[in-house]
């Protein structure tokens, strides 16, 4: 569990920079070059603040020791943020194309 608790504080620190760094830079860039894309983007912005509450949720569960219940919120959160990603990257790719 300490492990669990550490390697899930690392990877938690390395997506919320990961975020911080769409909302900062990638997110204002894009919204600028297609400010037609700014629904898609509001909605990827929308997204982050569920990616955070699930890494929150992960984090509590490991806390209070709920392995299952931790282990089950971060493989749903995995999933969800694969599809997210899938999403960022199909408005790459249309960015690039405009």
């Amino acid at each position: 569990l300490a492990r669990a608790k550490r390697d899930f504080g690392e990877y938690r620190e390395l997506v919320l920079e990961h975020l911080a760094r769409e909302e900062d830079v990638s997110f204002p860039a894009a919204e600028q070059r297609a400010p037609s894309q700014g629904g898609p983007i509001k909605s990827l912005r929308v997204a982050h603040l569920s990616i955070r509450r699930d890494l929150e949720q992960v984090a509590q569960h490991l806390e209070l020791g709920h392995r299952e219940a931790a282990r089950a919120v971060f493989a749903a959160f995995l999933e969800s943020f694969e599809a997210h990603e899938r999403l960022e990257d199909q408005l790459i790719e249309l960015l690039r194309k405009s």
